[in-house]
C-alpha cells in the first residue's frame, strides 16, 4: 500500500513539474459548441490557458475583436477561436457577414453582369436598381441607393456581376425583372 501511495505521489509531482515547465498562455476558446451563424458574445466564449505549441497560428488574440461578430463554421466547446472561424475577420468576409453589418433586414441579390455594363463598381458603392418591363416600354425603379455588398472578380471590376442589399419586397421585384425582362443599375452618389 505504501508503495502505491509513493508511486501516486511521484506521478503527481512529475505531472506538476512538467506542467510548470511547459508555459501556457491565455487563449480565446468556444465556451460551448458553436454553430454557423451564431453571434459571438460573452456567454459563448471563454478564456483558457494552453501551451503555445498547441495553438493555431491564426487564433484570435483579442477577445473584444470578436464580440458581436458571427461564427462561420462549427467550433467545438474548448477549441481555440481562429480568425477563419469568424465571418467578419475572414479575409474579405462573407457576403452574409457584410450584409449583416450593412443592414440585417436586407437580402443579398446578385445582379447580372449586363445590369452594370461599363460601370466600375466597388463594394460600398450605392446603386439605383431599375426594372425594364414590357420589352422596354416601361421602367420601374425597384430600389434607390441599394448598397453594393460584393463584386465578382473581373478585370478592373468592369462588366462584373454585383451583389446588392435589397429589402425582401425589392428582392422579389428584382427576381421578376431578371427572369421576365431586364434589370439595369445606375451608380448613385454616396451620402445624402
Amino acid at each position: 500500500m505504501f508503495a502505491v501511495i509513493c508511486a501516486a505521489a511521484a506521478g503527481f509531482l512529475a505531472y506538476a513539474g512538467v506542467k510548470a515547465a511547459v508555459p501556457s498562455v491565455p487563449v480565446l476558446v468556444a465556451g460551448k459548441n458553436l454553430a454557423p451563424g451564431m453571434k459571438l458574445d460573452y456567454d459563448n466564449l471563454a478564456v483558457r490557458k494552453m501551451p503555445p505549441a498547441a495553438l493555431p497560428s491564426d487564433r484570435v488574440t483579442d477577445f473584444e475583436s470578436v464580440v458581436g461578430k458571427h461564427i462561420q463554421t462549427s467550433v467545438a466547446a474548448g477549441d481555440p477561436i481562429r480568425n477563419s472561424h469568424v465571418s467578419e475577420l475572414k479575409s474579405g468576409g462573407t457576403v452574409a457577414a457584410k450584409l449583416t453589418q450593412t443592414d440585417p433586414s436586407l437580402r443579398a441579390v446578385a445582379l447580372p453582369a449586363e445590369a452594370t455594363k461599363g460601370l466600375k463598381i466597388e463594394e460600398g458603392d450605392r446603386l439605383d436598381v431599375i426594372a425594364v418591363i414590357d420589352q422596354g416600354k416601361a421602367l420601374k425603379v425597384i430600389a434607390e441607393k441599394a448598397p453594393v455588398i460584393a463584386v465578382s472578380a473581373s478585370e478592373e471590376n468592369r462588366d462584373a456581376s454585383v451583389t446588392v442589399g435589397l429589402t425582401p419586397d425589392q428582392a422579389l421585384q428584382a427576381a421578376q425583372a431578371i427572369t421576365g425582362g431586364k434589370i439595369l443599375a445606375v451608380l448613385a452618389p454616396l451620402g445624402g
